[in-house]
């Protein structure tokens, strides 16, 4: 008989600081946890020195408590943030589960959401219960105490860092040899590193380049010349090799001579060193290969490259799912919080075109060419847009400086509209928020007053061709929340006053 449970949803507030330094941050960590699905907004607030989510999580699973916790630590994650309390709530059905409040809902172009809840939580949940407990398949999804700890650490410095943090949880705590690969640019090395340094590993764990000067002694930490000179006998000094640590971690590893490859293939198969009389049982648990050699390509070279990526069973491309604007946008707001929002947004939309055209920009050359650009923005109008230039002694951006300047400027207009849109869809969601709190007609005909003059200010925003339908969705809304507004009012007036009520 198939093991079954119950569908919840585990939700918790926290509170951000404005003022704090790591304000853009908390919030790209939230957008991280909506954008991989493992949350939904239920609600926002904002106050003149905070803002608080309200964040949903779906969980499927035999102890609901024990689920809750791990969102809890996902939270606490956050930066500079306070959690102020989770709630279960218990026998969802899938639907429901999924909206456990009606919501009006449109996605605006550039990202922006618009959200208005009416606040059915309550009633539906209720619902829910009167109903017999549905249940589901038991979902596995992995995330151990490793796991948690190595992404917590890396998505300080990092984006992109489930594979990475899954992959490195697996191969420490099952003891197995990983590899990864890929590009250059795309943070692997430092990602090892943070990794090992977040679980206090450092002074076990052994890093070693290959190369083409790599050969057996160093593999092995060195010729013993004391033992030489006295014994005349050559032996390693394994000591000072990653045979004596727990943790070792090969740069390039398929980049050195086959004949080092291949004893590195019989140490890793006979567990131990084996040259002549000197016998060194290996202590090595994990060795992570760093290269960006594909594995099949290092496979097809023979027999003996073959049986060495075997002792490698987990292996990883290191490389992102998609390279547009929003992931960009995410990697300067992590590595350069401060920066311009306007240069940020607009260099993340260059790096996406020359990726869209056939080019391509690693991570680690974007985050170059925002440096260089705000080391030529200093002491600078950052308006005229000069410091752009600059990328042209970036490889990879020769191109995109062509026609720069009038770009710039359409990119500066759409920027504005962009900010001025979000600015009137957040307000709305404010007084969205408030009119579902309203408990009288006089409070619903303020906001009514409240609401008009966002859809004219709305109306007098000049759009390019791209903004156009965001625009006309949020004039869409307000419409709705006027009408919604309005019809509130009247169910909150007494019948004998109807007749003489006349809508603002």
């Amino acid at each position: 008989m198939q093991r079954r449970v119950e569908i919840a949803i585990v939700r918790g507030t926290v509170a951000l600081a404005k003022d704090s330094k790591n304000y853009q941050q908390a919030l790209d960590f939230i957008q991280d946890l909506i954008d991989r699905g493992e949350a939904t907004i239920y609600e926002v607030k904002e106050t003149l020195h905070t803002k608080t989510y309200t964040l949903d999580a779906q969980i499927i699973g035999t102890d609901a408590t024990m689920l809750s916790e791990n969102f809890e630590f996902k939270l606490n994650q956050i930066p500079d943030s306070r959690v102020q309390g989770l709630q279960i709530i218990r026998g969802l059905e899938p639907t429901l589960a999924a909206a456990t409040r009606h919501t009006a809902q449109f996605q605006v172009k550039n990202h922006l959401s618009i959200s208005v809840g009416t606040r059915l939580a309550d009633a539906v949940v209720k619902d829910a219960l009167r109903r017999p407990q549905p249940t589901a398949e038991y979902i596995e999804k992995g995330e151990n105490a490793l796991y948690r700890q190595i992404k917590a650490h890396l998505d300080q410095h990092f984006i992109e860092t489930e594979k990475i943090a899954r992959i490195l949880s697996l191969a420490i705590e099952g003891q197995k040899n990983c590899i990864l690969w890929g590009d250059a640019g795309h943070g692997k090395s430092r990602m090892v590193e943070e990794a090992i340094r977040g679980l206090r590993l450092s002074n076990d764990c052994f890093v070693q380049s290959f190369g083409e000067g790599m050969d057996e002694a160093r593999l092995f930490g060195g010729l013993d010349f004391a033992k030489f000179k006295q014994k005349d006998v050559i032996e390693y000094n394994t000591d000072r090799s990653f045979l004596n640590r727990k943790i070792a971690v090969f740069e390039e590893i398929f980049d050195s001579p086959a004949i080092v490859l291949l004893a590195l293939k019989d140490t890793l198969t006979a567990r131990e060193l084996r040259n002549g009389a000197q016998r060194c049982p290996m202590k090595t648990e994990c060795i992570i290969g760093l290269t960006n050699r594909s594995p099949a390509e290092i496979s097809e070279l023979g027999a003996a490259a073959h049986a060495l990526i075997e002792r490698f069973p987990l292996q990883l491309e290191v490389k992102w799912d998609r390279y547009d604007t929003d992931i960009y946008k995410r990697l300067f707001a992590k590595v350069k919080p401060k920066a311009n929002e306007f240069m940020r947004h607009t260099l993340a939309e260059m790096c996406a075109d020359v990726h869209d055209k056939g080019g391509f920009i690693s991570p680690r050359s974007a985050i170059h060419a925002l440096e260089t650009v705000i080391i030529a923005a200093n002491g600078t109008d950052f308006e005229d847009h000069s410091c752009f230039k600059a990328l042209a002694y970036v490889p990879g951006f020769e191109r995109i400086i062509e026609g720069l300047a009038e770009e710039l400027e359409r990119k500066a207009a759409l920027h504005k509209a962009t900010l001025e849109i979000k600015a009137i869809a957040e307000e709305a969601n404010g007084l969205g928020n408030l009119l579902s709190t309203a408990h009288d007609s006089l409070e619903c005909l303020a906001l009514c007053k409240d609401i008009q003059p966002l859809h004219d200010k709305l109306s007098k925003i000049k759009v390019s061709d791209g903004l156009i339908e965001p625009r006309n969705n949020l004039q869409d809304f307000l419409n709705q929340l006027l009408d919604h507004a309005q019809k509130k009012a009247l169910d909150m007036i007494p019948k004998e006053s109807h007749d003489s009520y006349q809508a603002p």
